[in-house]
């Protein structure tokens, strides 16, 4: 059982900004942990809401729980695709450029991107649900997922419809998407 090797609560590896903390000493089901984070001015302690897609993390630099970092910072481990000394060297140079630098903060600001389809237009964010007024791809975030190219909201894969693009565009070549909704 692993609660003999690892102390808790213990800060995050990465920055040491968050507490994570152990509720019911589940480990191995790799559950139950919670994350405080403590205020850099008045010391006080409080529950973070720093919960992702792939688990808790902090929310200082976006380092994801994962025990197998926790038991060793040189291995990739199951929730991050760096070792927690390159993640804590990616920190370090992010602090560096913007000392206020916040992951939480970062990843709610607006990602602006090229349209998947056609490249022509660019969307205000990331999973806007805006249409492209160019091909009429619906931005639904499945050019940014690494487990499919299919959208459930365009009924047709990215691949599809860039060869759909593609074929509208040599028929005609000042095409563009008439939205007839």
């Amino acid at each position: 059982m692993y609660k003999e090797k690892i102390k808790f609560p213990f800060k995050c590896p990465v920055c040491g900004k968050s507490e994570f903390v152990d509720v019911d000493y589940l480990l191995e089901e790799d559950k139950d942990i919670e994350v405080y984070t403590i205020d850099p001015v008045t010391g006080e302690k409080k529950l973070s809401d720093a919960i992702s897609a792939h688990g808790v993390h902090c929310e200082f630099c976006g380092w994801t729980y994962d025990l197998k970092q926790v038991l060793n910072y040189d291995v990739v481990g199951d929730r991050n695709d760096k070792t927690v000394n390159e993640q804590k060297q990616e920190y370090q140079n992010k602090i560096q450029e913007n000392p206020d630098y916040s992951f939480d903060e970062e990843m709610v600001k607006p990602k602006p991107h090229m349209c998947p389809i056609c490249g022509e237009f660019e969307f205000v964010d990331i999973n806007s649900y805006d249409v492209c007024p160019v091909c009429g791809w619906i931005d639904d975030g499945t050019d940014t997922s690494p487990f499919t190219d299919y959208s459930e909201v365009n009924v047709i894969s990215l691949k599809d419809a860039k060869e759909e693009f593609k074929k509208k565009r040599l028929e005609n070549p000042k095409y563009k998407f008439k939205n007839n909704r």
